[in-house]
């Protein structure tokens, strides 16, 4: 246990530059967002006074000049603000008001706790899919890097195992990167919520709603069990990347790429059809279909004062699948192939 302790720190230490670059560019990004934000939020307020301003301005003089051109754009008939209770966003409002200080005007500010959940959303996403893509590099170039340095020699030198070894890149380029992944969105969405603008903030809280409402414990334990699938059903291609990254002599991450691509169009023009690569590559469909599936949104007019509102709903029971179990059978498979080209490529290291 301790030796597979110390190669994951090694493992931390040699990528260190990687994770240095991250952490500043999650920093830059906080503070951007929190900067963003709360500019946005001073010219939305300051767009919806000017509104209101110039439209007490031109009732007064409407009122003055009954000659006023019915058809001019500053004067506001009552019908104009009519709409259905099943339609948030009418080419009348959009053409006749500005945005999105009319929503505001109307009484519509439950809009803007919907938006501010799809960001925090959209920004977790974009946070997985960023470290998903690191790992990338990290697994393909794991044991080639060691392998074209000769840094290998020195480490079967020593008294580890290949199994400690192997294992430890993998448990680094998949829960390590995936912890990482949910570690950084739940700061992201912690700190999303402690910058909301108060002008906003007071906006709700006058027509009844919050940026409380937000379920955020219960987004806590929902994006963990999320992570937690995506490592069963992309441990796979992880280990397809770390075997590439223990045969080849360059390009890994070329090859690694390339392969499937050529794969699929010898498939294209020997008999027609694409579908087994796109069933080997279906877990990422999955995961995609999924998320997009326990995307707790709505329409603007479901959210209520007051009522809790869910960014996600539950992962668990897609553990507990046949995909799960076929993909864990298809990593062992993997995994030995893995151990395998790595013994044999030692005497070309």
């Amino acid at each position: 246990m301790r030796q597979f302790a110390t190669l994951l720190l090694r493992e931390v230490a040699e990528w260190r530059l990687l994770l240095i670059v991250v952490g500043v560019l999650f920093v830059l990004g906080l503070a951007g967002s929190a900067v963003g934000i709360n500019r946005l939020a001073h010219e939305v307020m300051k767009e919806s006074t000017e509104v209101k301003v110039k439209l007490h301005r031109d009732h007064d003089n409407q009122a003055v000049d009954e000659k006023e051109p019915a058809g001019d754009h500053d004067v506001w008939a009552d019908d104009d603000w009519e709409f259905e209770d099943d339609e948030w966003l009418s080419p009348r409002e959009f053409m006749n008001f500005g945005w999105p200080a009319h929503y505001f005007l109307q009484g519509r500010e439950g809009l803007l706790l919907y938006g501010w959940a799809h960001m925090l959303r959209g920004a977790l996403a974009a946070i997985n899919l960023s470290m998903i893509f690191l790992a990338l590099f990290y697994l393909v170039d794991s044991l080639y890097k060691e392998r074209s340095d000769r840094s290998t020699l020195f480490y079967r030198s020593l008294p580890v195992s290949d199994n400690i070894l192997l294992l430890s890149k993998l448990t680094v380029g998949t829960a390590g990167f995936l912890m990482l992944s949910y570690l950084l969105g739940v700061v992201w969405v912690l700190f999303s919520q402690l910058v909301f603008p108060a002008e906003f903030s007071r906006l709700l809280e006058g027509n009844g709603f919050s940026p409380s409402q937000l379920a955020l414990w219960d987004l806590v334990g929902d994006w963990f069990v999320f992570h937690l699938l995506q490592f069963l059903w992309l441990l796979p291609y992880a280990l397809y990347l770390l075997f590439i990254s223990a045969i080849v002599r360059s390009r890994p991450l070329l090859i690694a790429l390339g392969a499937p691509f050529l794969l699929a169009l010898l498939l294209r023009y020997s008999i027609g059809t694409v579908e087994p690569i796109a069933v080997l590559l279906s877990n990422f469909d999955a995961l995609g279909d999924i998320l997009m599936g326990e995307w707790r949104g709505g329409p603007p007019q479901a959210i209520h004062p007051g009522e809790t509102v869910e960014l996600f709903g539950g992962f668990g029971g897609y553990i507990f699948q046949v995909r799960t179990l076929i993909s864990i059978l298809a990593a062992a498979g993997l995994a030995i192939g893995t151990r395998l080209a790595y013994r044999r490529n030692f005497s070309t290291s």
